[in-house]
């Protein structure tokens, strides 16, 4: 098996592994949300209060790896917009020759 130096030098020199690439990693991002529904729904078979914790923990760090992987599928969403829905002013500097 080739280093993970080797292998990000493929993909720096290979434009068709790079795409296999971005696609494999965004569909293990697509099965790890999947596995998090399911970690989800796993918190109604929770007794303890240990259990509980356990399962926040595991599904906080799956969000956080999400995020990272995938930050304009699963990444937190920022909205700029004032109070009251209006759009923040937008102010253009031009620069030129008068």
């Amino acid at each position: 098996m080739p280093g993970k130096a080797q292998f990000f030098r493929w993909l720096q020199s290979d434009p068709a592994l790079r795409e296999q690439y971005r696609e494999a990693r965004a569909f293990a991002a697509d099965l790890l949300f999947e596995e998090r529904e399911e970690s989800a729904l796993a918190a109604t078979r929770c007794t303890t209060m240990v259990e509980v914790a356990a399962l926040r923990l595991k599904l906080d760090m799956q969000r956080w790896v999400l995020s990272k992987r995938c930050p304009k599928r699963y990444g937190d969403k920022i909205d700029l917009t004032a109070e009251g829905g209006a759009s923040l002013p937008i102010f253009t500097l031009q620069i030129g020759t008068a």
